[in-house]
């Protein structure tokens, strides 16, 4: 998308430069079958993908994937050397360390002007085990479906804790002293001490102004 001032919306050209490196493996048997008619037979399905944005047009630091989001601190991106499955999101202000700073008044500062790289949607492999049972003109078929690694955004968690209807916010309006540091004059840092209280706004516009406290583990083992 460009600016509408140069009398055009939008504008297409080369995304850049991916590279994909990945396996797959299947395997399949019947490790039963019995003079009676009973059989067992099993498909495996193993995969393994890697991928790299190695190179975005010269005067681009992120592409996002899309132009409609459900938060708006949050979204699906590409970055120079990161996958392009990989998670945008706003986060705290951080120190040199990646410690959270905190503010004058106690609480973390945010940052909700930049998009930073917070994680990978894709997982790091999948396995799929499909069984088939067969007896005497009978089939059944179910399958064991394993994901492992992968991030997602909680949207659902990040508008609950908005409102006031998240777990987090149980504990609203008591005391804490956030874990992060205090930048001095000078330029150092030094361990925040300062109490302060779990306020609403708190978690409107601090905890709910950004997007990376909401991102999760994607990983699952279904029975389908």
């Amino acid at each position: 998308r460009v600016s509408q001032a140069s009398g055009f919306i939008l504008q297409y050209l080369n995304g850049g430069t991916v590279v994909n490196q990945g396996v797959e493996l299947a395997l399949n048997g019947t490790p039963v079958r019995t003079p009676g008619g009973f059989e067992w037979s099993v498909l495996a399905n193993f995969f393994h993908n890697e991928n790299r944005a190695k190179r975005l047009p010269s005067f681009l630091t992120e592409v996002n994937q899309s132009d409609a989001f459900i938060i708006d601190v949050a979204r699906g991106s590409a970055f120079p050397g990161r996958p392009i499955t990989s998670i945008a999101a706003f986060d705290f202000q951080r120190a040199p360390d990646g410690r959270i700073l905190i503010g004058a008044t106690g609480y973390p500062l945010i940052n909700n002007t930049t998009y930073v790289y917070a994680g990978d949607r894709a997982p790091d492999f999948t396995t799929q085990i499909t069984n088939t049972l067969r007896y005497q003109g009978l089939e059944l078929t179910f399958m064991f479906d394993f994901r492992k690694g992968g991030k997602v955004v909680n949207g659902n968690d990040w508008f609950a804790t908005r409102t006031g209807l998240s777990e987090r916010t149980l504990d609203r309006y008591q005391q804490v002293v956030f874990d992060g540091v205090v930048r001095q004059a000078d330029g150092t840092f030094v361990p925040n001490t300062r109490p302060v209280e779990l306020t609403q706004n708190y978690y409107q516009s601090v905890l709910g102004g950004i997007g990376t406290p909401f991102i999760e583990d994607a990983s699952w083992t279904r029975l389908r």
